[in-house]
């Protein structure tokens, strides 16, 4: 789905039905699938993604923290990380690359190797 035909339809569902489709559309790791197949990534859409996973993430963390979470849960949580910083990563190259005056659009999701090997 385009960003264009997702917005279009989100303007004329309800709010839970919004939800759920943005997180059916924008799941973790689908910004690399939209990106790929040509699609952009509004810089509002990625914080709003990034939002909610950080939602997930921290309700996990908390999970795991009581000794309650699964194995499933884990697996989940390190996807997240890795899907986390992977958003942060592009919004991050739009904001460089629109503050350059060049196209934001252009700017890559890079892969798990390259995000998770940065030093802070």
């Amino acid at each position: 789905m385009s960003c264009l035909k997702y917005a279009q339809l989100e303007g004329e569902l309800s709010r839970f039905q919004q939800r759920w489709l943005r997180r059916a559309v924008f799941g973790a790791g689908s910004v690399r699938l939209i990106v790929e197949r040509g699609g952009t990534v509004e810089d509002k859409t990625l914080l709003d993604q990034i939002n909610e996973l950080a939602a997930e993430e921290h309700d996990l963390f908390q999970k795991e923290s009581r000794g309650d979470a699964t194995d499933e849960d884990v697996e989940r949580l390190r996807h997240l990380e890795v899907t986390l910083d992977q958003s942060w990563d592009l919004l991050h190259q739009r904001r460089a690359r629109r503050g350059a005056g060049l196209d934001p659009d252009e700017a890559k999701v890079r892969d798990e190797r390259t995000v998770e090997g940065y030093v802070n």
